[in-house]
């Protein structure tokens, strides 16, 4: 059971996982809704809700790839709905990538910011010491991954460190996180579980 001296943080996608795509009327004919939403958007909706209810924080970390992010989450949401899509064309994908980064400057100010920390070179060492084969292209780590572990590391809590993320750089090494910088992992598709 999560407590009020717990840190729930969650990464930039997880963030953007909650935004509830809203289908352009022109493009309705294609769809047999009206909104997209992420596979795991009710399980964040969920702790979310119970967040804001026992008035517990939610933090995240910097923005430092949010364009990217923003892009790759348009990407999941339109690879989710099948070949269909694909004969929009640009004109949706453009559609749902300002929605999404309209949605994350409003959702933004419900999180406390954790800083990134720069210092990596010890924690990139104990990822190459402890490599192991992910599915995710490229089994280590990003620089940008390892600054979260560092800054959310130095980050002083009373309680325990909770991360949810669907990034298999963190969920893939969750012990190796957890025996190191005492940092529990969550993925994002059972973060329900920690209600």
């Amino acid at each position: 059971m999560i407590s009020k001296n717990d840190t729930i943080a969650f990464d930039e996608c997880s963030i953007l996982h909650l935004c509830e795509i809203r289908i352009p009327n022109s493009f309705k004919i294609f769809f047999d809704k009206d909104n997209i939403v992420h596979r795991n958007f009710s399980k964040l909706n969920q702790l979310m809700n119970l967040l804001d209810f026992r008035g517990i924080n939610k933090y995240q970390f910097e923005p430092s790839n949010l364009e990217s992010n923003i892009i790759k989450v348009a990407n999941e949401y339109l690879s989710k709905e099948g070949n269909q899509v694909i004969i929009l064309g640009p004109t949706l994908k453009a559609q749902i990538i300002e929605q999404l980064s309209d949605f994350i400057e409003k959702k933004i100010d419900e999180f406390i910011t954790i800083k990134k920390d720069d210092d990596i070179d010890a924690i990139k060492r104990i990822f190459l010491d402890n490599a192991k084969n992910l599915k995710k292209q490229g089994d280590m780590p990003q620089d940008d991954d390892l600054k979260i572990i560092s800054g959310f590391n130095k980050f002083i809590s009373s309680g325990r460190k909770f991360l949810i993320s669907e990034d298999e750089h963190f969920w893939g090494y969750s012990d190796l996180i957890k025996s190191n910088f005492k940092i529990i992992i969550i993925k994002e598709w059972e973060c329900h579980k920690i209600l």
